[in-house]
């Protein structure tokens, strides 16, 4: 299964945020901190935690103007 991982591909030829709610499993965190080390901050210039959500409620801070991860998004988008 190490050969399924993000950090074996290439990295992309954008630039890639990684964001993981705090409630992810310390593997899941490690992940998102690992995928930034190996594929270099200037590919993922953004590497985040998010407080008391999963994977799956973190979808609200994509939806929520306010939210950080939001904010994120567009500039990701160019909006």
């Amino acid at each position: 299964m190490r050969q399924l991982s993000p950090v074996n591909f290439p990295a992309p030829r954008g630039r890639l945020i990684t964001v993981a709610g705090t409630n992810e499993s310390d593997e899941f965190l490690r992940l998102n901190l690992l995928v930034q080390k190996v594929w270099s901050r200037q590919a993922v210039p953004v590497c985040e935690t998010v407080a008391g959500v999963n994977h799956l409620d973190i979808l609200h801070e994509l939806v929520d103007p306010k939210a950080r991860l939001h904010s994120l998004a567009k500039g990701l988008l160019g909006l």
